[in-house]
């Protein structure tokens, strides 16, 4: 509770007043670290634990890991998992924060064996390793594993439904996108789906997609606003894009709405209206000015 609270200190104090420390203990105090944002503690900590670690220790270290880029935790994410017991991999989260760690430092090979390495697999497991492949940029195996979940009849959720979204315009085969995107589209409808479907159709050639998506929406929240704006902005439709920009709501536009609204004067060479939306904008954050320096210097 201590740890939870930031008091770390008075939290080691009582740690070590405990005579009888078990691996509950030592875990407590891990997460402790982990908690607080003190990485190295808790891998410190790990490796001074008298006891035989269990599954809990393990799946906390990779976590602490994951949130280290130095050379220290490089070293010692290879090492815990070479050290582990090869029986752990059969826990499903630390499995799950085993892949977690070797697919944020692209080690796809890694993640792939721990990958094998489970018997039961569900849609989490799945999304897991379809987000190892989209962020590796490795679309095929996107692909390869959406087929797999659709053999075995388990839910392609939102978040692996964002992320399949999100790999096909890597693919480069249209069709099969395409064909994706109609398996998806059919079982899901929300504004985080419709929000992917517009960015990722306002990015090729297909920005009427991006539209029909887009109208829709009955009630378009402020993200999907945004990213209707940035299609235009991609597709160099200026007057589009300041045309819905001002169709939003005072109330409702933020930081991004103002960005997005600048970039599209910006890539059309609007500087009037450019100059209009940050004349309007009462609070003028150093990135809206940035913003507009950028604006100005391009179309001088």
């Amino acid at each position: 509770m201590l740890m939870k609270f930031g008091d770390v200190n008075q939290a080691e104090v009582l740690f070590k007043k405990i005579q009888k420390k078990t691996l509950v203990t030592y875990g407590a105090i891990m997460q402790g670290y982990v908690t607080n944002n003190l990485f190295d503690n808790a891998l410190d900590f790990f490796e001074k634990v008298p006891l035989r670690s269990n599954e809990v220790l393990y799946a906390i270290v990779y976590n602490a890991c994951a949130s280290l880029s130095n050379e220290k935790g490089i070293r010692l994410r290879k090492t815990f998992f070479h050290e582990m017991p090869k029986a752990f991999l059969h826990d499903i989260v630390l499995v799950h924060s085993a892949i977690h760690i070797f697919m944020k430092f692209g080690e796809v090979e890694t993640a792939e064996y721990v990958f094998s390495q489970i018997k039961q697999r569900n849609s989490y497991t799945y999304g897991v390793m379809i987000n190892v492949y989209k962020i590796n940029e490795e679309p095929h195996k996107c692909l390869s594993i959406f087929k797999q979940m659709k053999t075995e009849n388990l839910t392609i959720n939102e978040p692996i439904a964002i992320s399949l979204i999100e790999a096909c315009p890597r693919i480069g085969i249209r069709s099969i996108s395409q064909n994706i995107l109609r398996q998806i589209s059919h079982s899901h409808s929300n504004t985080y789906i419709d929000n992917s479907l517009i960015d990722m159709w306002g990015k090729p050639d297909d920005i009427n997609k991006a539209e029909q998506i887009f109208h829709s929406i009955s009630q378009p929240e402020i993200i999907s606003y945004n990213s209707m704006i940035n299609s235009y902005a991609r597709h160099g439709m200026g007057y589009e894009a300041i045309d819905l920009y001002d169709k939003i709501s005072e109330n409702i536009r933020d930081k991004i709405s103002h960005i997005c609204g600048l970039n599209a004067c910006s890539h059309s060479g609007l500087i009037n209206q450019a100059q209009s939306i940050v004349n309007k904008i009462e609070k003028k954050t150093e990135d809206i000015i940035v913003t507009m320096i950028r604006l100005l210097i391009i179309n001088r």
